[in-house]
Parts: C-alpha cells; sequence; structure tokens
C-alpha cells in the first residue's frame, strides 16, 4: 500500500492558487480598462468635435404684418433650442413668424456639453397707413354745371376710379358734369392696403329765376327787368327747382316757409339768394313769440344764401316774452341749408336776472325740433353772427329732436352768450318727445371759429348779460347739453370764457359719445375745456353726465381763470385724453382741476404733452405724458403750429376707430361708418397721418 506525500499535495495546492489569482487579476484590470476608456476614448472624442450652426431669415426687412421665414441647419448636434420660436429640438428646419417689431431671433444647437449659437435680425418697418380724401367744389350745381373733384392721398402707390379718370395719379383734379346726381369714389393701393374715398354731386334741375328789389312791383312778372317787391310775396310763388335773387338793398319785413306749399323737392330745392348789399332789416320790427326774420316751419329743400339779417330786437323792460332770431328752422323741415348769411344785432333788451323767474332769449341762428318727426338733413355752412345780445339763450343753437346736421365753417363772434350749442332734454322743446327724441344727435361740427362770446361783454345799453348779473363768465365756445354722437373737429375757440364745455343740465340725463379731435383752444377767459355736469348733487340743476368723451389730438394753451386748460367737474364717466398738448398759464401740474368729489369714472390719460412757465412740480400731472415745451409757432397771436424741432412731431399713439356709430348720418360721411378718430385731415387741411401721428391738432 502506497502513502500520499502531503508536503507535495500542499506545495501543488499553492501552485495552483498563484496561477488562478493572476489569471483572475489580469481578467479584473482588464474589465476595468474597458470601462474606463483607453487614451483614445469618447470623452476625447466629444472634446475634438466641432459644432456648426446655419440661421437665415427670408426675407430680412418685411413690413408689420408681413412673415419671413426662419431656417437653421447644423452639423455634429443632436439637438438644437431657441426662445424665439419653436424647433422641436430638430436640428434642421424652417418656420414662417410674423414679428410685429423688428428683433433678434437666435438659436443654439449642443452635443453633450458642447454648444454653438448663431443668430439673425428682421426689420420690421412699420405699416404706411393709406389715407385719400376726396372733396366736390361746389356739391350743388344745376344742370349743365360742372363741379371739380380733387382727390388727395398719402402713401399710395396708385389711385383709381370708376367714375373718373385718375390715370393712376395719387393725388390731382378733374372737373365733372353729371346730369344726375352722382357719388364718386376713389380707390388708392399700396402694396395690399386699398382705401377708398367718396364724395357727391347734387344736381338740381335749372328751374325759373325770379327777381326782387326795392324799386320792384309784386304786380309785376318778378323777371330781372321787372322784379317783385317783397320777399315773402316771391316766396310764396316759388315752386320746387325755382330761384329768387334778392337784389342789394333794405328790405324791412319778416319772411315765411310754411309746410308744402313753400317747400322744394329732392334735386330741386327753393333757392333764396342775395346780391351782395341785400339785407333783411328788422329795425321797424317786434317780434312776436319765436319768431325770425326768416321763418322756415315745417318746411323742406330751402337754401337761404348770401343775405345779411340785422336789427331784430324785442323792447326794453323785464318781463319780455318774446325772442327774437335772425333765422329760425322748427317743425318738421328737413334739407334746410343756410350758406354764407351774415347775421348781427339780434337782441333781446330785457334786463331780467336768472333769479327772477323769466326766462328771456335771443338767437342768431336757431334750429328747435319741436315735433316727434326729426328735422334731418341740416347744413349751416360759413355763416357769421355777431354783435347778438342774447340774454338766456344762445348764438348759433341746435336744439331738441334735431337729428342729422353739419355745422361748417362759420364764424360766430362777439356775442354775449354761448357761441354754439348743442342741447337735448329741454321739456319746453319738445313735450310730446320721448327723452331720446328731445335730444340733438348726430352732427358734425367742423372748420368753425368762436371768439369773444362771453357773459361779461359789453354790448348795447349792458356792462354784461344782466340774466346773469356779476356771476362769473359762462358762456362757451362750443357747448353740449345732452346731445349725442357729436365730432367736434377743426375749430377754433379763443376769447370766451369757457373754450368747450361738454355736460348735462339735467339731472339724471347725459351729454354723450362726444368726438374732440383737432382743435386750437387758446385764451379763453375761466377754461380750456370743462366736462360733466356743473353741480355735485345730481338733483336739480346741472345734476347731469358726461360720458364716452374722446379728446384727441388738440391744442390748448394759456386758458384760466376759475379753471385750467381742461377741469373735470362732475360725473365724467368714460373718457380718453390721448395726443394732446396742454400748455399752462402758471405750473404744469395746473394744466388739469378736478372736482375733490367728482364721482368720475374710467379716465385714461395717453401721450399727451405738459408744458407751463413753470415745471418743477409735476405731481399734477396725468398719465404717460411729456413734459416739453411744444415748440408753437406764435402762441401769444394763436398761431399754435408746431416749429420743425417741436417733440410733438411724430410721437403720436394711434387710438382705435369708432365703430359703433351706427347711425346712416354716419354711414353717409364715412367709408363702412368707420369714424377715423384722429381725422383725415388736420386743422390746416393737411393729411393728418403721414409716417407718423404728431401731438396735437398740426400736423407737422
Amino acid at each position: 500500500m502506497r502513502f500520499i506525500d502531503t508536503k507535495q499535495i500542499n506545495l501543488a495546492f499553492k501552485l495552483v492558487f498563484k496561477i488562478v489569482t493572476k489569471i483572475t487579476f489580469s481578467m479584473l484590470l482588464l474589465t476595468v480598462i474597458n470601462a474606463c476608456g483607453s487614451g483614445d476614448d469618447e470623452d476625447g472624442e466629444e472634446e475634438n468635435v466641432v459644432i456648426s450652426v446655419n440661421l437665415t431669415a427670408e426675407p430680412l426687412t418685411i413690413t408689420a404684418g408681413e412673415s419671413t421665414t426662419i431656417t437653421w441647419s447644423s452639423t455634429n448636434a443632436n439637438q438644437c433650442t431657441s426662445n424665439e420660436f419653436t424647433t422641436n429640438n430638430q436640428t434642421s428646419g424652417n418656420v414662417s413668424l410674423q414679428p410685429e417689431t423688428s428683433m433678434t431671433f437666435s438659436i443654439n444647437c449642443s452635443l453633450g456639453a458642447i454648444n454653438q449659437s448663431s443668430s439673425i435680425s428682421v426689420t420690421v418697418n412699420p405699416v404706411n397707413i393709406v389715407t385719400v380724401t376726396l372733396i366736390a367744389n361746389p356739391t350743388n350745381i344745376q344742370t349743365g354745371e360742372s363741379s371739380n373733384l380733387s382727390w388727395q392721398s398719402s402713401n399710395a402707390e396708385t389711385c383709381s376710379s370708376n367714375d373718373f379718370s385718375t390715370n393712376d395719379a395719387t393725388s390731382g383734379n378733374i372737373d365733372v358734369q353729371p346730369n344726375l346726381t352722382t357719388s364718386y369714389v376713389v380707390s388708392c393701393v399700396s402694396g395690399g392696403m386699398t382705401v377708398e374715398a367718396s364724395a357727391s354731386v347734387t344736381v338740381t334741375t335749372q328751374g325759373s329765376t325770379f327777381y326782387v328789389a326795392t324799386s320792384g312791383n309784386n304786380n309785376d312778372d318778378g323777371s330781372q327787368s321787372f322784379p317783385w317787391r317783397d320777399i315773402q310775396f316771391a316766396v310764396d310763388q316759388l315752386s320746387a327747382g325755382e330761384t329768387l335773387i334778392v337784389n342789394a338793398g333794405s328790405y324791412g319785413e319778416t319772411v315765411l316757409f310754411s309746410g308744402e306749399d313753400d317747400s322744394g323737392s329732392s334735386g330741386s330745392p327753393i333757392s333764396v339768394v342775395g346780391l351782395d348789399g341785400a339785407i333783411i332789416d328788422g329795425s321797424n320790427l317786434s317780434p312776436i313769440d319765436r319768431q325770425g326774420l326768416i321763418t322756415i316751419r315745417d318746411a323742406k329743400f330751402i337754401v337761404i344764401e348770401n343775405l345779411e339779417l340785422s336789427n331784430f330786437r324785442t323792447a326794453s323792460g323785464v318781463e319780455i316774452n318774446d325772442t327774437p332770431v335772425g333765422i329760425l328752422i322748427d317743425g318738421s323741415s328737413s334739407d334746410i341749408s343756410l350758406i354764407n348769411n351774415v347775421i348781427h344785432h339780434i337782441e333781446n333788451l330785457s334786463s331780467c336776472h336768472q333769479n327772477s323767474g323769466c326766462g328771456p332769449g335771443a338767437n342768431g341762428i336757431a334750429v328747435y325740433g319741436n315735433t316727434t318727426s326729426a328735422i334731418t338733413g341740416l347744413i349751416l355752412d360759413g355763416n357769421e353772427v355777431y354783435n347778438c345780445i342774447l340774454a338766456a339763450s344762445e348764438s348759433f343753437t341746435i336744439n331738441g329732436n334735431v337729428d342729422g346736421f353739419k355745422v361748417l365753417n362759420n364764424y360766430v363772434h362777439n356775442n354775449n352768450n354761448i357761441g354754439i350749442d348743442v342741447i337735448g332734454y329741454e321739456s319746453d322743446v319738445c313735450a310730446s318727445c320721448t327723452d331720446e327724441q328731445n335730444r340733438a344727435r348726430n352732427g358734425l361740427i367742423k372748420g368753425n371759429r368762436s371768439i369773444n362770446n362771453s357773459t361779461k361783454l359789453a354790448l348795447g345799453a349792458f356792462t354784461n348779460n344782466p340774466w346773469y348779473g356779476n356771476d362769473d363768465g359762462s358762456a362757451g365756445g362750443f357747448y353740449v347739453d345732452g346731445g349725442r354722437n357729436i365730432i367736434f373737429d377743426g375749430n377754433y375757440s379763443s376769447q370766451n370764457d369757457l373754450g368747450f364745455e361738454f355736460a348735462s343740465e339735467h339731472s339724471g340725463k347725459a351729454s354723450d359719445e362726444i368726438l374732440m379731435i383737432n382743435n386750437y383752444i387758446y385764451n379763453n377767459r375761466e377754461v380750456g375745456l370743462t366736462v360733466g355736469g356743473y353741480a355735485e348733487s345730481t338733483n336739480g340743476e346741472g345734476g347731469g353726465n358726461a360720458t364716452n368723451i374722446y379728446i384727441y389730438n388738440n391744442s390748448f394753451y394759456k386758458n384760466k381763470g376759475w379753471g385750467t386748460e381742461i377741469t373735470f367737474s362732475f360725473r365724467v364717466i368714460n373718457a380718453t385724453l390721448a395726443n394732446n398738448i396742454l400748455y399752462g398759464e402758471a405750473g404744469v401740474s395746473e394744466n388739469f382741476e378736478q372736482e375733490s368729489n367728482g364721482q368720475l369714472q374710467n379716465i385714461s390719460w395717453i401721450n399727451n404733452i405738459w408744458w407751463a412757465p413753470d415745471v418743477s412740480d409735476t405731481s399734477g400731472v396725468q398719465g404717460s405724458s411729456i413734459i416739453q415745451d411744444p415748440l408753437f409757432t406764435d402762441p401769444i397771436n394763436g398761431n399754435l403750429d408746431l416749429l420743425s424741432n417741436s417733440p410733438a412731431i411724430d410721437v403720436g399713439q394711434m387710438q382705435s376707430d369708432l365703430t359703433n356709430w351706427n347711425d346712416s348720418f354716419w354711414q353717409n360721411q364715412f367709408t363702412d361708418g368707420i369714424i377715423p378718430v384722429h381725422g383725415d385731415l388736420d386743422i390746416n387741411a393737411q393729411p393728418r397721418i403721414s409716417s407718423q401721428i404728431d401731438i396735437g391738432a398740426d400736423e407737422f
């Protein structure tokens, strides 16, 4: 039997263990090396990678509203991102964008920790708004006569019309000779934008022409050789389409147009036209109740042109119940035109005070809608009213149920009460009307001058208006008392007690939807613009409101007495004031005043220029503003045009057009009834908008 040597066995085990240990360590080392990589590993590969990014925009320059295409591509990246547009982490692609303003687009592409960026800038030019105006002169012609059409545009490439030849010119004029009343339209184009303007020419069928003269005889035939003597006699002979020529001379009579017998017809009005020096003189007449030197009552399609009316007055005393008027329109009259008439020295000589319980009055021109059939189609153009003693009334009034009127280019001055007044809610005007009927509405008041109308004005035997006694001056150059949907555009108001006033004297009632644009308001005695009911309490006189008031692009200069440039009284609700210039008399913070308990709601001040001799305290400046001298041309003498270096140039902010004035009157005035709230023209009849609207009434 052989025995195993244990010593040899132990030596063998040790040898095997060493061999296994070496093999295991070698395998572990290889595993670690493979896990960690060698000198030529992946991290080394990333460190040597170069990422490239390409970013383009086509086109690089666009106009607001247009699109540009952003395209990106990259190499060696595994994702791309941008803060300005969506990439979905794609390393290449494109996207169409419509930026509103000029901006820079950037993209970042990456691989792990390696990044590369690129950027591109796109220029966005503002839209050059295309505007166009079309004016017919004259707007009323006889058959066989011509009218001149004049069109003017801004930022247009071409203008064309289906109604007349433009030769694609962006401005020009042409004579037309329509046989019938015709509406003309011109269209102007720039890029994808097209705008239109229209103008109508009314053609009147030529009727017979008759004459009156102070040397005439009513038994003659009214021809030029054998004229009639009296205007009233002649009016009673006229038919639709016929014209009466009033020769120079003084006619001491009142004239009445009454009802259908004294009416014209559409396209064929009855016209009374004065030659120079034709005067209706009331020196030897006395008014009976409310009476005009010319009264138009329940008549239609009447034209009164180029007459002088004067010296119509009451007796002196206290209890004077009669009201003299230069030209009076009332009843259910419609389509009345008063053109280039001169009216003066219409006088109520009552010494009655407002606390005495009496109510005397007088008017230069008065329109009273005193029936449930509204007075419509009213045009008051180029008339002058001055030196009238008015007691409790107004130089120029539109009152009650009057719907759709134009007050254009009139000159109202040196009267001892309100200049031009638009009134509603007076119960003694139309007792049978609803409240909504009994208010003047839908009116365009444009290009008028209201100068030096004041209850403190000395006229005749009066040192001031006795109706107001020693009260503060209260005559507005322009006043809305309960009217609605009224535009004041391009008017001058100076040396009145109040430049403009929008209020309601009637408790719980309002002057509503008033647009005031492009006006010069300077050197008025007490205040430039006052808005709101003038009594804190809603019970009683002065307890009304002013609502939805838009005050844009007006120029105010040194209007200060008991008020200032703009004063808010009580209950002004929803008012926006934008792009106005307020140049005050003293400290800039005093350019605006408001009642401490004014009950004001939703008032917005946007981008107005404020200035005054003292600008050290700006705490009273309202809203976003520019505090800088506007640099008027000659403000002391009323020239508020801008100098070439004015800070008001090209810094205005556009406001939204009015689209909710839905009456047919506005549809006929503006394309689609959309009212441009800055106007087409500035106060100097220059295009309102070029590349950028200015602040104030003048577009430099």
